[in-house]
C-alpha cells in the first residue's frame, strides 16, 4: 500500500511536467491511479466491512451528495457533462479515506513525509535554472514552476510554504536541529521569491508562525528568538528579493505594486461584471457558443471573480444556494460535454475555487467547502499537541490547513493535482488516526 502511495506522490509532481513536455496524457496518471485505490478501497470494505471514519465526515458527505445532486436535477445537467463535472470534485476522494481502511505505520507515513521534503528542495535548482537560463528573456516569473508544470508558479509557491509549516513544526518539536531546519527552510523560500507569487507575502508569516503557535510545548530559548527573527528575515527577504529581480527584468517592484495596482488586482471594475454572464451555449441538443467569450483577464479581479457568480445568480435565489449545477460552468476538450454554460464563463469560473464552487454548486457548496476545513483543523490541532511523529505533523498540518483555507479565493485547488492529492491523503491520514485513537478498537461499522 506504502509503494501506491509513493506513486500517487511522483505522479502529481512529474505528471503536469511529462503533460507538457510530451504528452498530457500524463495529465491523468494521478487519476488512474486515484483510480486503483478507489477499488482497494472497495476491496478492503468488502472483506473487513468497517471504515475508520468519523460521522462527520460521513453526515457530511452525505449531504454534500445530496446537495450536488439536486443542483444537477435542479438544472438538468446533461449525463455527459456529468461525467466530465464530476472529476474535480471525486478524484482526490479516494486518498482522503484511504487511511480509514489501512492504517499507515509511524514508519511508512514518516517515509512519505521525507519523500515530499526531498520533492520540495528538488524544485529550489530547477526554479533557477528556468527563471536564469530557461526563461532568462521573460519579462514575467509565471514560467517559474519547478515540477509542476505550467501556469503553476502560486501553485508551486503554495506547496513550498505547506512544506516550510511542516519543518518549523518538527523543529519547535525538537525532531530537528536549528542548521538542519534553516537550511530546508532557506531552500523552500527561495523560489517564491522570483516567481512573482504575490501571495507569498500574506502566506509566508502564517506558514511560520501557526505551526510555531500549534507546536509549542516548552520551547527553549533559541526557540524561542529563532522563529520570529525568522520570520521577520524571510519576509523582508521576499520584499528585497523580489524587488531586485523585479529591477533586472523590468517588472514592478512590490511597493509600486501595492501603490499603483493592488487596487485593481483584487477590483478592476471589468465590463464582465456590467451585464448577464448566463448565456447559454446549448439550445436543444446542439451547441452554438457565444460570441462573447469572456477570458480570464477579462473577469477582472480576484474580488470581482468572487462577486460574479452572486451577482448572476442572485436573481435565483435556489440557484444561488443550489449553483448551475455540477459541470454546467465547466468546458471540456469534448465539446458536446462542456457545461451548458461553458461557452460564455467557462475561462474565468475555474480561475478560483470560491468562483467555481458558487458557480456550479452555489453557496451551499462552498459552506460544505469551508465546514469540511473546519471540521479537519478542529481533528489537527487536537492531534498536535501529542508528541509522536503524528502529533508533530498534525502542527504543522494545521498551518497548512490555515494557507489553503486562505487560498481558496486565490486558485482551484481542485485543478491542482499536487495540491489536492497531497492535501487529501495528509488530511486523510490525520482524522483517520484521531478515529482510530478515539475508538480502537472499535470503528465504524456499515452495517451498524
Amino acid at each position: 500500500m506504502n509503494k501506491l502511495v509513493y506513486s500517487i506522490i511522483l505522479a502529481v509532481f512529474f505528471s503536469s511536467y511529462l503533460a507538457s513536455g510530451i504528452h498530457r496524457a500524463f495529465n491523468l496518471v494521478p487519476e488512474v491511479l486515484s483510480g486503483i485505490v478507489l477499488v482497494v478501497i472497495l476491496a478492503r470494505i468488502a472483506v473487513n466491512h468497517s471504515l475508520c471514519v468519523s460521522p462527520k465526515y460521513l453526515m457530511l458527505g452525505a449531504i454534500a451528495v445530496l446537495h450536488a445532486v439536486s443542483g444537477m436535477i435542479l438544472n438538468t445537467v446533461d449525463p455527459g457533462t456529468i461525467v466530465t463535472g464530476l472529476r474535480p470534485y471525486l478524484k482526490w476522494i479516494p486518498l482522503f479515506l484511504l487511511p480509514a481502511v489501512y492504517r499507515f505505520s509511524e514508519e511508512e507515513i514518516s517515509g512519505q513525509i521525507k519523500l515530499i521534503l526531498i520533492l520540495g528542495l528538488m524544485q529550489s535548482p530547477l526554479a533557477f535554472f528556468q527563471r536564469f537560463v530557461q526563461y532568462r528573456d521573460a519579462a514575467t516569473g509565471d514560467f517559474v514552476t519547478g515540477t509542476l508544470g505550467e501556469s503553476a508558479s502560486g501553485v508551486l509557491s503554495i506547496f513550498l510554504l505547506s512544506v516550510i509549516a511542516v519543518v518549523i513544526a518538527f523543529y519547535v518539536r525538537g525532531r530537528l536541529r536549528f542548521p538542519q531546519m534553516l537550511l530546508f527552510t532557506l531552500a523552500l523560500f527561495l523560489p517564491t521569491t522570483i516567481n512573482e507569487t504575490k501571495v507569498t507575502l500574506l502566506l509566508l508569516p502564517l506558514a511560520i508562525v501557526v505551526p510555531y503557535i500549534v507546536a509549542s510545548n516548552r520551547l527553549s530559548m533559541a526557540q524561542l528568538v529563532a522563529i520570529p527573527v525568522l520570520g521577520i528575515l524571510l519576509t523582508t527577504g521576499f520584499v528585497v528579493i523580489y524587488d531586485y529581480a523585479g529591477s533586472i527584468w523590468g517588472a514592478r517592484g512590490i511597493g509600486e505594486f501595492v501603490d499603483k495596482e493592488a487596487g485593481s488586482y483584487l477590483y478592476s471594475e471589468s465590463n464582465a461584471t456590467r451585464g448577464n454572464l448566463l448565456e447559454r451555449n446549448r439550445i436543444g441538443s446542439g451547441l452554438q457558443l457565444p460570441e462573447e467569450l469572456i477570458k480570464p483577464d477579462e473577469g477582472g479581479g480576484r474580488v470581482e471573480k468572487l462577486l460574479l457568480p452572486l451577482k448572476n445568480l442572485s436573481d435565483n435565489p435556489l440557484k444561488l444556494w443550489m449553483g448551475l449545477g455540477v459541470g454546467n460552468a465547466s468546458p471540456s476538450i469534448i465539446n458536446v460535454f462542456s457545461g451548458t454554460y461553458s461557452g460564455r464563463i467557462g475561462k474565468i469560473s475555474s480561475e478560483t475555487l470560491s468562483s467555481f464552487l458558487l458557480w456550479e454548486v452555489g453557496v451551499g457548496g462552498l459552506i460544505i467547502l469551508f465546514t469540511f476545513l473546519m471540521l479537519l483543523m478542529y481533528d489537527t490541532y487536537k492531534i498536535g499537541k501529542e508528541k509522536n511523529t503524528l502529533g508533530v505533523l498534525a502542527a504543522g498540518w494545521f498551518g497548512v490547513l490555515v494557507i489553503v483555507l486562505l487560498t481558496v479565493p486565490y486558485l482551484n485547488l481542485f485543478y491542482s493535482n499536487v495540491l489536492v492529492f497531497l492535501f487529501a491523503h495528509m488530511s486523510g491520514y490525520i482524522s483517520a488516526e484521531r478515529r482510530w485513537a478515539q475508538y480502537n478498537p472499535v470503528r465504524t461499522t456499515l452495517h451498524s
